[in-house]
């Protein structure tokens, strides 16, 4: 079983230029604003069916930049582990 990376990479990067990597990952990460946009919408406006539409378009374009980031930590995971925990994050983690 093989729980070691396949090539010796460098040092892991830190936390300053982790948070970077992600934010400048993909233009899609604009998309994060709707996080706390939906949030706050769904405890300021009061509950109709057009309120709850709106609140439901925010969540959903939300998602978005969050699959698109669990996708790009699973990569950079999967480069620093061995195949064997390289298959497990990539079969439990892309399933989500």
């Amino acid at each position: 079983m093989n729980l070691q990376p396949d090539k010796k990479l460098g040092k892991a990067p830190g936390t300053l230029q982790s948070i970077k990597a992600i934010i400048t990952a993909s233009w899609l990460n604009l998309l994060l604003v709707c996080i706390p946009v939906s949030w706050v919408l769904h405890f300021v406006l009061p509950k109709t069916d057009k309120n709850d539409t709106i609140i439901f378009v925010f969540s959903f374009l939300a998602i978005i930049p969050l699959a698109k980031l669990l996708a790009f930590a699973t990569d950079e995971l999967s480069m620093r582990v061995g195949q064997t925990l390289a298959g497990l994050l990539n079969a439990t983690l892309g399933n989500a």
